[in-house]
């Protein structure tokens, strides 16, 4: 068989994608930060920065107009589109088609004390809530990190700095998190113990990044022989 045979044969067994067709993941983040939210049970109704919660229509936020009429809906099956905003191309979308609305959730800049309602509220907003992979929480009222936080297994990002979390055991609620790489708590009562990066970096093997610096090698040997030394045997 000749060369050029052979090429020919491995080009034509050779899958053709169309990457024209393929659908982004998720669309932007739900931001809900500044918005003075003092519980979760008033997310629905908050008209959130940016982002398109999944029960409003895919039209973009800056293309609307009070008292304007609400695009019509689609007909065909297929995902509407949101209409151009200012100074976007005619014919094309602000926004493309996603799989999911969002699979990111701001609450940042507000006053919860705690995190009850959540899976309540990212229900209302978001596609598919089990695809959370990130979430802000910081610049709150926190005291403690809930255990409703470990339910989101696809959870890559946790963002809960300048919070009032006082106990650094409850830490180790996050080992449950294993897609967790990066969390934030600095400025929270915790990050003033003694030996806190170390215990966070013990008990979350698979973080990559503490406070937005980066888990060293030298950083994870420090942390593994912190655990020989002060945790109990259930603990490391």
């Amino acid at each position: 068989m000749s060369t050029v045979t052979q090429q020919a044969i491995i080009k034509s067994n050779k899958t053709v994608i169309d990457y024209k067709n393929i659908k982004p993941e998720a669309g932007l983040p739900l931001d809900y930060s500044f918005k003075d939210l003092a519980s979760l049970s008033d997310l629905l109704a908050t008209k959130c920065v940016s982002g398109r919660p999944k029960r409003q229509p895919a039209v973009a936020a800056s293309a609307e107009t009070p008292g304007a009429a609400s695009a019509p809906a689609a007909t065909s099956g297929t995902p509407s589109l949101p209409a151009a905003g200012p100074g976007t191309a005619p014919g094309k979308s602000q926004e493309p088609a996603t799989l999911y609305n969002a699979v990111a959730v701001r609450l940042n800049n507000n006053k919860l004390s705690t995190l009850g309602g959540l899976e309540h509220a990212l229900q209302d907003v978001l596609d598919c809530p089990a695809e959370l992979r990130w979430l802000d929480c910081s610049h709150n009222h926190l005291t403690h990190i809930e255990d409703v936080v470990t339910h989101y297994p696809q959870l890559q990002m946790l963002y809960l700095h300048a919070n009032q979390i006082v106990k650094l055991s409850e830490v180790k609620k996050l080992a449950r998190l294993e897609r967790l790489t990066k969390l934030t708590l600095h400025g929270n009562p915790i990050a003033e113990q003694p030996h806190y990066r170390l215990f966070v970096a013990a008990h979350l093997p698979h973080l990559k990044m503490l406070d937005f610096v980066g888990l060293t090698k030298v950083d994870r040997d420090a942390a593994m022989q912190f655990a020989k030394m002060n945790l109990k045997p259930r603990e490391a």
